[in-house]
């Protein structure tokens, strides 16, 4: 099932990567008018390819269907994820592409084209990195843990200051926290074994279903809640984690209360 749906999602990340990986010969009053002008052309690109293949379908992006509610047979894509480090040349950005339908999210892709790394996940199929099935490493003590956190900079300050908190609350009991500003890349390193859990904070499915699907798929555990008048989205590689966690965020969203 979702065959002729996969084989478009693959189409779309090889020629968006070719957009966002081309030398712009455009001058720009500063690098966030061209890393807009990229998420642009690629939102276009991919709503042109969908809409030849399926012209019923539904889609979410950041720029140009923001406002679209979450429905059968809904796309989701987030062309430059990590835009800042993009902008400054660093390579932890990524593509993030998700299909919804049936009320789940059916497959997704993540792809790191600056490490040259592909994460694929099908609902109830596992997930791949490569073409090669990759499982998580459930065996990680709490002290050995490294943790990603989205990051603070784009949420309003009272929230930052409540993921403050519990970066403070958590730090003395784990290996280190680490803020990339690229959500796709954070559950990346979830599903590769490289992180032990990821905490994003925030909205926009678009930022956070593909990684949760691939994260879902590859054994980490996953589950949301509230965090202070926002939501929360977190994979973790094992069950005692996840309840470690979940309890920190507890107790600073009752202390608010």
């Amino acid at each position: 099932m979702y065959d002729r749906e996969i084989k478009i999602a693959r189409k779309a990340i090889k020629k968006l990567t070719k957009i966002i990986l081309s030398e712009s010969k455009e001058k720009f009053d500063n690098l966030n008018d061209l890393v807009k002008n990229k998420e642009i052309e690629c939102e276009k690109l991919f709503i042109e390819l969908i809409a030849k293949k399926f012209p019923k379908d539904k889609i979410l992006s950041e720029k140009l269907n923001s406002s679209s509610n979450l429905q059968d047979r809904t796309w989701l894509i987030d062309s430059i994820d990590g835009r800042i480090n993009y902008a400054r040349e660093l390579p932890i950005f990524g593509t993030q592409i998700a299909f919804y339908d049936r009320n789940e999210t059916q497959f997704a892709f993540i792809f790191l084209p600056k490490l040259n790394e592909l994460y694929f996940a099908k609902n109830g199929n596992g997930c791949y990195l490569n073409g090669k099935q990759i499982v998580i490493e459930r065996d990680v003590e709490l002290n050995d843990t490294l943790v990603a956190m989205s990051d603070f900079h784009h949420m309003p300050s009272s929230i930052s200051e409540k993921q403050l908190e519990l970066y403070k609350n958590i730090f003395s009991k784990i290996l280190g926290f680490r803020t990339n500003g690229c959500s796709s890349f954070d559950f990346a390193e979830v599903a590769n074994s490289n992180y032990a859990c990821h905490i994003f904070i925030g909205q926009k499915l678009w930022n956070y279903l593909p990684g949760m699907l691939i994260c879902k798929e590859s054994g980490a555990i996953c589950n949301s809640g509230e965090f202070y008048g926002n939501t929360y989205h977190m994979a973790c590689c094992n069950d005692n984690l996840s309840k470690f966690m979940s309890r920190e965020i507890k107790k600073i969203s009752t202390k608010l209360k």
